[in-house]
Formats: structure tokens, sequence, C-alpha cells
């Protein structure tokens, strides 16, 4: 045993391990469909954000891998017994929902599927509702509309090629989420790199000089991983990319203090030649 979602004990089931796919492109939620939490893995009274769930929602109802949606509550579900009270009318706040949550579709049947809980604000239940509205699906969507494609002609490619180079996606402490600046970095590579449909790139992940060289090498993948799923996202083909992660063994800055660590903390993206 290296690692594990959760306690084991005896009688777990063991199989063989068939490696998966580490991107899942992203698509577009089905607009107007809601649905329901039906099921928890494990059959948990109370779960958040990592746990996976069941909905009542399948292929039929053209749920597909890769779907993002909003998990949500209105008012009165969540003071249900407002409505109860003698006096109080609930009609006002009833139409008015606010989101809890965010899951992504792992897995599909014909009618029914897998989620994975991205986020949650709230601890979760069954019977909670999702619909389209997933922060992530806007996200990207607003990323593509504001980095449209903008001919290079007349433009030096190898300037070009220094500019994506020299611009590196830096990351928190012990982090590989991508905070608000590195996303703003990636869409501007994306935009590189639909204008040169030719490049190929390798996506490095580095890490300060804090940890063991096993974690670090761990985590420098993560990093690159992270870019990569993101650029994936933008609609950058997987196959353009590749990533490798050097841990603290390549550090940008040598020195030993936190501007240097901050440096070091990175995702350097290198064009094949």
């Amino acid at each position: 045993m290296e690692d594990s979602y959760r306690s084991l004990s005896i009688g777990s089931w063991v199989q063989k391990y068939e490696p998966r796919q580490a991107t899942m492109p992203l698509k577009p939620a089905v607009r107007d469909l809601q649905g329901r939490i039906i099921w928890s893995y494990e059959n948990l009274v109370s779960f958040g954000e990592g746990d996976i769930v069941f909905l009542d929602k399948g292929r039929v109802h053209g749920l597909e891998p890769g779907q993002c949606y909003e998990i949500f509550r209105t008012p009165a579900e969540e003071w249900g017994s407002l409505r109860e009270k003698p006096g109080r009318s609930t009609r006002a706040v009833e139409h008015i929902t606010h989101g809890i949550g965010e899951i992504v579709v792992l897995r599909v049947e014909e009618n029914s599927s897998a989620a994975l809980v991205r986020k949650s604000k709230l601890p979760l239940q069954v019977g909670e509702r999702f619909r389209a509205g997933c922060a992530w699906e806007k996200e990207l969507e607003l990323a593509k509309k504001e980095a449209p494609r903008v001919s290079r002609e007349g433009v030096d490619l190898k300037k070009a090629i220094e500019e994506f180079e020299n611009k590196d996606v830096l990351f928190p402490y012990d982090s590989y989420v991508l905070t608000q600046q590195a996303r703003q970095i990636l869409q501007e590579k994306a935009k590189f790199l639909e204008e040169n449909p030719q490049v190929r790139v390798l996506i490095e992940g580095h890490c300060d000089e804090r940890g063991t060289k096993e974690y670090n090498l761990a985590l420098g993948d993560r990093r690159a991983q992270a870019a990569k799923r993101y650029l994936v996202g933008l609609g950058i083909s997987p196959d353009r990319m590749k990533t490798i992660s050097y841990g603290k063994e390549r550090p940008l800055d040598p020195g030993h203090n936190e501007e240097a660590w901050a440096r070091n903390r990175r995702a350097h993206f290198v064009v094949e030649k």
C-alpha cells in the first residue's frame, strides 16, 4: 500500500491497477436539466468536496463524462420549517436559489451516473439538487471569448516563442491550485497555441527547495498536470502537450528565501524543437 482514498480493512476488494486517462475535457452541461443526488459513496450521511456521489440522471438525459453541474438549494429547503409557521408565507422566497457546490460527471449509465464533488460550501446530503450553471464552465466560456484568434502574419515566431517560454505559471506554497493570475497566463498561452497549431510544448513542474525529493517530484507533476488540464479545457489538444516533473532539482532562483522560493514554485513551458 502506498496511498488510499479512504481507510481500508480486511475484506477490501483488490484488483489489478489499470491506468486511466489523466485528463477529461470539459463538456457543456445540459441546459434546463435538473436532477438529484440519490446516493453517496459508502452511503455517507453527510459529504463534501472530494467525495463520490450518484445522480438520478444518465445517458438518456444527455449526461456525459466531463460535464460540470451546480448543486443548489432554495431558502425554503434550507429552512424547511418556515412554511409551517402560521402567518409566514414562503412564496416570495421559494424561487430564490443559491449554489452550494459543484459536481463533475465521471461515469454515465443509462439512467444514472457517478460524479465527483468538486466544490462544496456547506455539508451536502442525499437529495440535493443539481443543474447547469457550474462556475468552472462559465469561466472557460468567458476565457474563450476574451482570447480571440489573432493572425500572427508578419510577427517574428522566434520572438513570440521567447515571450511564450519566459512567462511561468506560479503556484502558492505546497499547492497545485491555479490562482487567478495563473489562469490569465494560461489563457495567453492558449491563444499562442491556437495561433500556432504546429507548436508542441513540454510543461515542466518545479518546486522550491523545502520538502523531500520524492514529495516535490509528485507535487511538480501535479502542477504540470494542472496547467495541462486547464489548457485542454480551453480547447488545446492534449496530444500537443507533454509533462515532466523536476521537483526541486532545477531551481530558477538559487536563493534561500521567500522571494526565491516563490519564483521556483512554477510550471515552465518549453516549445519542442
